[in-house]
């Protein structure tokens, strides 16, 4: 059935563009590619998004495209690359700023990750997800207030975005908003799809914060679907750079908290 529902899903965004115009080759690669990211099937949408690319070296939104699928396996220097060719091909390609923004900002490189987020927004203020990235940023600065007025931008933008409730939910959970932030988490788990890291971390997250709270059952219940997440290939978080170090805190909590 998942097969059939990622044809029809390239049909449907195949439809959609031909009432554009002329569907090229390389386009129908390109919306394949889309559908199978769209479910989670990366390996399948880098072929795909691969094939595009050879058929049109100058098509930016297929670089774009396969860096994010690089990005959600976990090959955060495949996907910059996969970027910075998008850029090159178009300087105003202002998701593809933001999208090497978050991978430099999943290596740790902050202040290379603020300026394409900077640069992003001067191009396309209407975009949610730089804002979710500068949120992070001043977080990581302490500066919660900052990091809160962007995340709120964030969601303003777009309701649905999981890493700005998760964001939120980390700085009400470090200014001591507990209930403020299990709401945000809850809001985030509702959000994220599997291959998305949001969801790990948000259980992650709200498992800790039950801990704050001394809800030790529901704390339990998180950090235990946080490990299994963090154990099946399919998820987002299993190819995070830092998981390993994640699952060894979790773990020793849990041993804890069930002693």
């Amino acid at each position: 059935h998942k097969g059939k529902f990622i044809v029809l899903a390239a049909c449907i965004v195949l439809t959609i563009t031909l009432f554009m115009g002329c569907v090229t080759p390389a386009q129908e690669h390109l919306n394949k590619g889309i559908a199978y990211s769209d479910q989670g099937e990366f390996d399948e949408a880098i072929e795909e998004f691969t094939r595009a690319i050879e058929l049109d070296p100058e098509l930016g939104e297929a670089y774009n495209n396969r860096g994010l699928a690089y990005r959600h396996k976990g090959e955060y220097d495949k996907a910059i690359a996969d970027y910075n060719e998008a850029i090159e091909l178009d300087p105003e390609y202002a998701k593809a700023y933001s999208n090497r923004g978050l991978a430099y900002y999943d290596k740790g490189e902050y202040d290379k990750a603020i300026a394409d987020c900077n640069k992003a927004i001067e191009l396309d203020p209407e975009l949610a997800e730089p804002y979710s990235l500068l949120g992070n940023a001043y977080y990581d600065k302490g500066d919660f207030d900052k990091a809160i007025h962007n995340f709120d931008k964030a969601i303003e933008l777009e309701p649905k975005s999981a890493r700005a409730y998760l964001g939120r939910g980390l700085v009400y959970m470090e200014k001591g908003d507990l209930d403020r932030a299990i709401a945000d988490f809850d809001k985030a788990i509702e959000l994220a799809n599997m291959w998305e890291i949001e969801l790990a971390l948000a259980y992650f997250d709200r498992g800790f914060a039950y801990i704050l709270k001394d809800e030790t059952t529901k704390a339990v219940n998180d950090l235990e679907k946080f490990i299994e997440l963090s154990n099946n290939p399919g998820s987002g978080i299993f190819h995070f750079f830092l998981v390993d170090e994640m699952k060894e805190a979790v773990q020793e909590t849990l041993d804890e908290l069930r002693a």
